[in-house]
């Protein structure tokens, strides 16, 4: 993954957090500094999608034609997005 989500806690020098950005960048990664809150930044934004997605699975009357055809849609944008999804999670289509 290319994006590293640096988080610094309370007790973090400003040398602690200007190395691990030096490491990030040597790496070749892109970084990002974030408070120390519940979750990353890409989960926070993309949980909401996913999550919707499954809730119009679960409520909408949908052939299994159909179900197969949104879980090859699921897969195809967890791959793009570089997402590990656990099997199981497809499970229920």
């Amino acid at each position: 993954m290319k994006l590293v989500e640096i988080i610094p806690g309370l007790a973090t020098s400003k040398d602690t957090l200007a190395g691990t950005l030096e490491l990030a960048k040597a790496m070749n990664k892109i970084t990002t500094e974030s408070k120390d809150v519940p979750g990353f930044i890409a989960n926070r934004v993309l949980m909401p999608y996913i999550n919707e997605a499954v809730f119009v699975l679960q409520e909408v009357k949908i052939s299994k034609d159909k179900k197969k055809k949104l879980k090859n849609v699921f897969q195809c944008v967890f791959f793009v997005l570089n997402i590990s999804i656990p099997f199981s999670f497809f499970s229920f289509f």
